[in-house]
């Protein structure tokens, strides 16, 4: 998954999202990525994917919530 600040212009996101599509599709990158442990899989798509990061902000949120931690630097 690729991240870019919030207000990154759509065009600019759908380009990324066309972009990491392109390159998993390619059967050398996807054996390198496995050769390093990692698992390559076709992106789903953008809706998909900030509702994904919408659902773990709020899983995880309401956990430290309940559990009362606090960030530290």
């Amino acid at each position: 998954m690729l991240l870019a600040p919030a207000k990154t212009p759509r065009d600019i996101v759908d380009r990324l999202h066309a972009e990491m599509k392109r390159a998993l599709a390619d059967p050398e990158l996807k054996q390198k990525i496995e050769t390093i442990g990692l698992i390559p899989f076709d992106t789903p798509s953008i809706e998909d994917l900030r509702a994904y990061c919408r659902a773990e902000q709020e899983k995880w949120g309401a956990l430290v919530k309940k559990l009362g931690l606090e960030a530290t630097q």
